[in-house]
């Protein structure tokens, strides 16, 4: 039997590499999220994929799950952890591979699968990490099964069982952005500063762009887990001025930042030319707005900014008159419509 996780365990030891651990403050309300190797190990990992398992079968949920990690050196061992102990608990694993949350729920429907866990740090720092669920799609857990998931996994009750396995689904990054570029391309051609901080989204964020018809200018768009230059969070200050001053010296009509997976936030405007995320409205503004110019159920959200030079904008070949001139403001809502519709959840 899988031992009962403890809150604490010292590193480099054996305990360390023959006991689950797992820090309870790790549970929260919508999702999971700890410092790995300090409030979880692998083995820890492991008792929280047997944990949900588990948890799906008490929820009447047919045992059989969606799977995939973000961009960072240590995500896909804590992936395959996870994959582990769902299949010790019977469930039946389709692992996507390198994503972002809004694929790992996209393939919820694109491969009729009932659950899903995506491993994301988020926008945190390294050395984080953590899992977001749900059986119930299209929401993932909240405060109820969380508290289910955490009292299952805590107390060791586990239900084990016989038929799980694992299927990895080929290039499925491939049919997640086709579906998206099938969409109505842009009509004005927009140059747009790409900025993904060297995680997750700069395998997808510039090529959709070019898919949607704009004039893409990649900013730390390579695959780089050490984010070098600063976190991929546009919510941070550095990330801001990089994408600022990249917009303003290549002459682009906006600049789209993305988080490490592109997660949840909403757009505010801060002041002329500039829009960035804070953490209130953003269902008002995305269910108002993107709905009804659509037509359509949102998918995803995620964390992003947005920045627009009013010059840059203004300043079109066809020199319009100011009465036609898109605006900032129009030209950022033009940006979020495209790119939160587009299941990036910008």
């Amino acid at each position: 039997m899988f031992p009962k996780p403890v809150a604490e365990l010292k590193p480099n030891t054996y305990a360390f590499e023959s006991s689950p651990m797992v820090k309870p403050t790790g549970f929260r309300e919508y999702d999971a999220r700890w410092l790995f190797e300090k409030e979880i190990n692998l083995m820890g990992v492991e008792a929280l994929g047997l944990g949900l398992g588990t948890l799906l079968r008490q929820m009447g949920v047919k045992p059989e799950i969606v799977t995939g990690h973000d961009f960072r050196s240590y995500s896909s061992s804590i992936k395959h952890a996870l994959v582990l102990g769902l299949m010790a608990a019977g469930v039946k694993v389709h692992d996507i591979g390198l994503a972002l949350s809004p694929m790992a729920y996209f393939a919820q429907f694109d491969l009729d699968v009932p659950a899903v866990a995506m491993v994301t740090a988020s926008h945190n720092d390294n050395g984080w990490t953590g899992v977001k669920m749900g059986a119930q799609r299209p929401v993932t857990f909240g405060p109820d099964e969380m508290t289910r998931l955490k009292e299952i996994v805590l107390a060791g009750k586990y239900e084990y069982r016989d038929g799980g396995s694992y299927r990895f689904v080929e290039n499925f990054r491939d049919r997640y952005l086709a579906d998206l570029a099938a969409r109505p391309k842009i009509k004005r051609k927009l140059k747009v500063v790409a900025a993904c901080g060297n995680g997750t989204a700069g395998a997808f964020a510039p090529r959709l762009l070019e898919a949607l018809g704009c004039d893409v200018v990649p900013l730390d768009a390579e695959l780089d887990y050490t984010f070098p230059r600063y976190n991929p969070n546009p919510e941070d200050m550095k990330m801001l001025h990089a994408m600022a001053d990249k917009v303003r010296e290549v002459g682009a009509d906006v600049g789209l930042g993305f988080d490490a997976v592109c997660l949840e936030h909403r757009i505010g405007c801060e002041q002329p030319g500039r829009f960035h995320i804070d953490h209130e409205g953003r269902t008002r503004m995305k269910r108002r707005h993107v709905a009804r110019q659509h037509d359509t159920d949102l998918v995803g959200e995620n964390l992003f900014a947005v920045i627009v030079d009013d010059t840059a904008a203004i300043a079109s070949p066809s020199k319009p008159s100011p009465t036609s001139a898109p605006t900032s403001r129009t030209l950022s809502a033009m940006a979020c419509s495209i790119f939160m519709s587009s299941g990036l959840g910008l």
